[in-house]
């Protein structure tokens, strides 16, 4: 089994560039800039765990993780809200929800990494029959050429 696919969901593009690089050696990881993206990644990538921001456009964190939990291929996969709503009201609700965990920004990286591995041992990735995320591009990139090409 390859890398498990992580699927980062922020609209601030500093975080998803410092989860990026923060996790990028370990995983596969894929990004979206707003929760109705989110959604539509994680139906079409099919990840082993979700990063969900709680404040985005179009769909916040709550919409997406409802529905992805409709989904029946993704309605088990762990989830962690990172987030700038981080009162304790809003922490416990998250967890209510179902999240693995609730993590407030700013956050500690080391924190978070400690986080995604006591998921991992609790919520190992199951393999999965699909693609690999490069794949996936290759092959969008391939469909974009065709609907281009005049020749």
């Amino acid at each position: 089994m390859g890398k498990a696919r992580i699927l980062i969901v922020d609209d601030t593009i500093d975080i998803l560039r410092t989860l990026h690089l923060l996790l990028q050696e370990r995983f596969e990881v894929i990004l979206s800039p707003d929760g109705f993206s989110g959604y539509q990644k994680a139906s079409r990538y099919l990840p082993d765990f979700i990063i969900l921001d709680i404040m985005m456009p179009k769909m916040t964190g709550y919409q997406c993780y409802d529905q992805v939990r409709r989904l029946p291929v993704l309605k088990d996969i762990p989830v962690i809200f990172l987030s700038a709503k981080g009162t304790p009201i809003e922490q416990e609700y998250g967890l209510k929800k179902g999240a693995f965990a609730y993590i407030p920004k700013p956050f500690d990286p080391k924190g978070l990494i400690k986080t995604i591995d006591q998921m991992l041992l609790q919520h190992p990735p199951t393999p999965k029959d699909r693609p690999t995320y490069d794949q996936i591009l290759m092959e969008e990139e391939s469909k974009d050429r065709h609907v281009y090409w005049t020749g």
